[in-house]
């Protein structure tokens, strides 16, 4: 939500969901949830043609938005459930003479150690990795103990940088 929100706050209106967001993924899904309730606070739906398929994968993300443009989508942003589909995203973008973020901006998510490096520097969501570490850790002893185990959910926090133009 806090990507999709980012990308509203800007100006943004065609943000494409760019990943895996079946039941398959399920941190994907949420991702996507969330996506979608950021639309519903100041009305707007989600369109089938901007929901798009892909693994999470550089490669996967490039031949993703790369037949999205070949196919006259209009889009303005787009949100990548992973910073790898992102930075794939980006390419494609870029080789079809589309501008990161003047014409099109991309957010991505997880932060990875090169999101910083990529031109432009990529947005991102980035998770408290150790504090979801320590909760699985726990979970499991827990479990082992005969506990009963509680989901938990770490805040993510937007790491803004140049590739969604804010």
């Amino acid at each position: 939500m806090l990507a999709a929100r980012h990308l509203l706050d800007l100006g943004r209106r065609r943000i494409v969901i760019l990943g895996d967001t079946s039941k398959r993924h399920p941190e994907f899904l949420s991702r996507r949830k969330g996506y979608r309730e950021a639309l519903k606070t100041i009305g707007l739906e989600e369109h089938s043609e901007l929901v798009v398929h892909s693994e999470n994968s550089e490669e996967d993300g490039y031949r993703a938005v790369a037949n999205l443009l070949s196919r006259g989508v209009d889009f303005d942003a787009v949100f990548a459930v992973s910073d790898m589909m992102a930075i794939g995203a980006i390419k494609a973008l870029t080789e079809a003479g589309r501008r990161v973020p003047d014409d099109i901006s991309v957010v991505g998510f997880d932060d990875l150690p090169r999101a910083p490096y990529v031109t432009p520097p990529l947005t991102t969501v980035r998770q408290n990795i150790r504090e979801a570490g320590e909760g699985l850790v726990q979970g499991i002893v827990d479990l082992i103990e005969g506990k009963k185990i509680e989901s938990r959910q770490t805040d993510p926090q937007l790491i803004v940088r140049k590739s969604c133009g804010a």
